[in-house]
């Protein structure tokens, strides 16, 4: 396998992309690190420019960068921990302190990423009241944008993926704290991010679905039922597109409660009774009780479980 050259490959696509060495760096590094980086006159911290390139919209390419061996089993912990995680497994907390057990101090590129998935155990084990947390969740993302808070203006920057992660656990902490609208807000914005700026495709492909989901969710427990329709039909059009099934009733079930809540009850019962068969395909049993009983004590719909 070729090894490129971190920074004059970086240099090359960031020019590509017409992104301004200001606008990459942010307030994570100085612009004459980046500088000296691309000159190929400083050597980058691996989680560095793994930053670098994500908030490119890329996958960090073999590059030629030296690690030493608690570097390459620092790496190591974050592949396992980042798979648990996804996988929804967060017994991750003996990996975690493996993670922070070396002699080496870890870096601030190292200690946000050990900040923010301590977090996410805390959060998913009910270690920490959720607004513990989301002081986490902040503490994490001002390691690499200087001054952050939950009220902090974004528009302006460009996000790693695990900055990006960080925004989402945020949101949806602050909708379990209560703030509605500002979790509502956020996860609009990352949306809206998605749409407008070049994201690795992998992480699109995992994230994307879940902001038209938490979406379609929220507005219809404000009361939004139109901004549930639309989100839910969203979704179901991009489940069909990339061919993703995980989701794909509850954007149907949510389309037709949305239709119920408008008045339009025998379209909204048809997609929810849609919505019911994809998830007794998938052995979904729990959720369709819970859905039968939340429909029909809602709009007075005769579902059983033998529907």
């Amino acid at each position: 396998m070729e090894l490129y050259q971190p920074g004059k490959l970086l240099k090359e696509y960031r020019k590509r992309k017409n992104i301004s060495q200001e606008e990459l760096c942010g307030t994570t590094c100085a612009v004459s690190t980046l500088s000296r980086i691309e000159r190929g006159e400083q050597v980058p911290d691996r989680k560095l420019i793994q930053i670098f390139f994500e908030r490119l919209g890329m996958s960090v390419p073999p590059l030629d960068i030296p690690m030493n061996k608690i570097d390459f089993e620092r790496y190591n912990l974050e592949v396992q921990i980042q798979n648990m995680v996804a996988a929804g497994n967060y017994s991750i907390l003996e990996l975690l302190e493996k993670y922070n057990s070396y002699d080496d101090k870890m870096n601030r590129f190292e200690l946000q990423f050990f900040k923010f998935y301590t977090a996410v155990y805390e959060l998913r084990n009910n270690k920490k009241t959720n607004y513990e947390v989301l002081q986490h969740f902040c503490d994490a993302m001002n390691l690499t944008i200087a001054g952050f808070n939950s009220d902090s203006d974004l528009n302006n920057y460009l996000f790693s993926n695990i900055e990006i992660l960080i925004l989402v656990n945020l949101s949806i902490t602050e909708y379990f704290c209560g703030q509605e609208a500002k979790a509502i807000t956020r996860m609009e914005f990352l949306k809206k991010y998605f749409d407008n700026n070049e994201v690795e495709e992998k992480l699109k492909s995992q994230l994307y679905l879940l902001f038209l989901f938490h979406l379609s969710n929220w507005y219809g427990q404000s009361g939004n039922n139109q901004k549930a329709y639309e989100y839910a039909d969203e979704g179901i059009k991009y489940c069909n597109l990339y061919g993703s099934l995980s989701l794909f009733p509850y954007f149907v079930f949510n389309k037709g409660y949305a239709l119920a809540e408008k008045g339009l009850m025998e379209e909204g019962k048809s997609y929810i009774k849609n919505s019911f068969d994809i998830m007794k395909l998938l052995g979904k049993q729990e959720d369709i009780q819970k859905g039968i009983e939340e429909v029909n004590n809602k709009f007075g719909f005769d579902f059983s479980l033998r529907f």
